[in-house]
């Protein structure tokens, strides 16, 4: 666990091996560590699933973010270790990614089967409720998905780095509810548990955001950025940090980049709208040009929508928008 925290040191992912390395260090010392549940992404399983090319295989697509490969890999591992619970941990988490990439009633009916047999090898596990209230904050129902996350939160048996997960997700629901204050007030507790996690950071940046506290959403954003600098999603939200802040012609170079790194129509018309805003009309029409010819996802038409409308064209902006309701847009940005 040492050398990975060495191995690790240039990329800020340390949480898993320090974790790791305290509770070797207390079994060293004869002494007992409490059985607690961890992140998910962090879960590897007992000694004969963890061993596996397979479960290597999974880990490594998920870290490197390869949705379909973490997908296939995990339906697999859950397959080969059905009485390992952490197999359909991170089998129900690649549904889920996959279910909130592009929601379908199929890949939903897939994931609720999967927290079933989680269930069933782990009674005591929170990962079910922790899972059913991402789809609720997801799809519309931000008050179920705070009850939900509240409960877990209540447990004794999280390590720092899963606790910090389930407070970061109920910033994001309070904040979808307007209650900025406790939102910004668990996202600066989930910083303080593990300060390393990129995904903390970026959630403290919106939660700053909301609060209107612009300057320091541009600057968790860019601490986020600098952890993973390979992230897409990084880069476009130290973009909207500085968009957010009246400071568009600043966003402009990290809108474009996220789009180069992504290739994905959320990105790219993010890149549009950043363009047609900082009246760059020319680049703007070939940048939403290149946009409406990617795959189309819900976040990505109500971009689109957003650049016709900025555009003036009422009836293209109308269009998007029903095409993104149609792809499972929820979000209160609508409004």
């Amino acid at each position: 666990a040492l050398s990975e925290i060495q191995d690790r040191s240039d990329t800020g992912d340390l949480s898993e091996p320090v974790h790791r390395l305290s509770v070797q260090t207390v079994e060293t010392l004869g002494l007992s560590f409490p059985d607690l549940y961890d992140y998910i992404e962090y879960v590897s399983g007992g000694p004969e699933m963890s061993a596996s090319s397979l479960a290597t295989e999974t880990t490594d697509a998920l870290r490197s973010n390869d949705a379909e490969r973490f997908l296939d890999s995990s339906s697999r591992l859950a397959a080969q270790f059905p009485e390992d619970p952490a197999a359909h941990v991170l089998n129900a988490w690649a549904l889920l990614l996959s279910w909130d990439a592009a929601p379908t009633r199929d890949e939903l009916v897939l994931l609720k089967d999967r927290l079933t047999e989680l269930d069933r090898v782990d009674p005591r596990s929170p990962y079910d409720e922790m899972l059913r209230a991402y789809i609720y904050r997801t799809s519309g129902e931000p008050n179920r998905a705070r009850e939900l996350y509240s409960r877990v939160l209540t447990r004794t048996d999280l390590t720092p780095a899963a606790r910090a997960w389930v407070l970061r997700q109920r910033s994001l629901t309070l904040q979808q509810t307007g209650n900025t204050e406790a939102a910004l007030n668990d996202a600066e507790e989930a910083a303080s548990l593990e300060p390393s996690n990129a995904g903390n950071l970026v959630v403290q940046s919106k939660a700053f955001e909301a609060a209107q506290r612009g300057d320091e959403a541009i600057t968790s954003s860019r601490m986020a950025l600098a952890l993973e600098p390979h992230r897409w999603r990084h880069q476009q939200r130290v973009g909207l940090a500085f968009a957010r802040a009246g400071r568009l012609g600043e966003a402009v170079p990290f809108m474009q980049r996220a789009c180069e790194i992504s290739a994905t129509q959320e990105a790219c018309a993010n890149y549009s709208v950043s363009l047609i805003g900082t009246q760059r009309v020319e680049e703007s029409r070939a940048a939403v040009d290149y946009a409406e010819s990617l795959g189309a996802t819900a976040w990505g038409a109500y971009n689109l929508a957003c650049f016709w409308a900025l555009s003036g064209e009422a009836a293209a902006a109308i269009d998007r928008l029903g095409r993104a309701v149609d792809l499972g847009y929820t979000d209160a940005l609508i409004k």
